[in-house]
């Protein structure tokens, strides 16, 4: 965590553009340019290097937090191909909202859609409040779908997938040069591997905690198999994905058949 600051401290020095999204986006250049025990010198070069490297992705990858909206909006629109589910879906989060362990599972600009500015006034004012100061207002926030897609797409997915799980998904991205509709893609994928653990997910606790932790749950191969159904049918270049593709990639979540059957198991 000290490197990661020294990193962004050094980054601020060329780009006054800093933004706490680049605390993730940092991750997988530190993993790359970890070499165990190095001498100080070193790794002073290292971080130099990483944030150098990581200034021109900044500016080269990944969209601005306004086009984070508008991808996130797409994103609902392709997954509301399964209308049934995703109402469901909408409806849990929109219910008993209990948010104020939520704030800083989210970066302060994405809080609210399209407004990046007001968002991180708003976090700001949040993060001073004690929990039970909270208004059922300020809970509301986090219960809308679009904030949980912003915030994968926002870290880049670093903060909800495992390693080596997030390489792969950066390969797959550099390959199609961070275009929007490949981010799309790849947020329908991992929502489509999803979807058994979010039939069984009935509250906004339960639907947080699958869109934030099962994702770095799923096993390497089937994420691997779901990136190829999108490949092989031009999804990441159209931004397009069927209810039947969404639908076969659910089914290539092994993990979740591992879980159920164990569940069964109990009984």
């Amino acid at each position: 965590m000290l490197q990661t600051a020294h990193i962004i401290n050094i980054l601020n020095l060329v780009d006054k553009d800093y933004n706490n999204a680049q605390i993730f986006w940092a991750l997988p250049f530190q993993v790359i340019y970890e070499k165990g025990n190095e001498s100080r010198e070193n790794e002073e070069k290292s971080m130099i290097e990483i944030s150098y490297l990581l200034e021109g992705f900044a500016r080269q990858g990944p969209p601005g937090f306004k086009e984070m909206s508008i991808l996130a909006d797409k994103v609902i629109e392709e997954l509301k191909e399964d209308g049934e589910l995703i109402d469901a879906i909408m409806k849990g989060l929109d219910e008993s909202i209990h948010a104020s362990g939520y704030l800083y599972l989210v970066v302060p600009q994405i809080l609210i859609a399209n407004h990046p500015n007001k968002s991180e006034k708003v976090w700001a004012d949040l993060s001073k409040k004690k929990k039970k100061d909270w208004r059922p207002k300020d809970h509301e926030y986090f219960g809308k779908l679009d904030l949980w897609i912003r915030k994968w797409i926002s870290e880049l997915f670093v903060g909800v997938l495992g390693n080596p799980q997030i390489f792969y998904i950066w390969d797959v991205l550099f390959l199609h040069k961070w275009a929007d509709n490949a981010i799309l893609a790849v947020c329908v994928g991992i929502f489509s591997l999803l979807k058994n653990w979010l039939k069984q997910a009935p509250s906004n606790r339960e639907i947080v905690r699958v869109l934030v932790e099962e994702p770095g749950k799923i096993y390497f191969q089937d994420l691997r198999n779901a990136m190829l159904v999108l490949e092989e049918n031009n999804c990441f270049k159209t931004g397009k994905i069927p209810l039947d593709l969404q639908e076969q990639m659910c089914e290539l979540n092994t993990n979740v058949n591992v879980e159920q059957k164990q569940v069964n198991l109990h009984f």
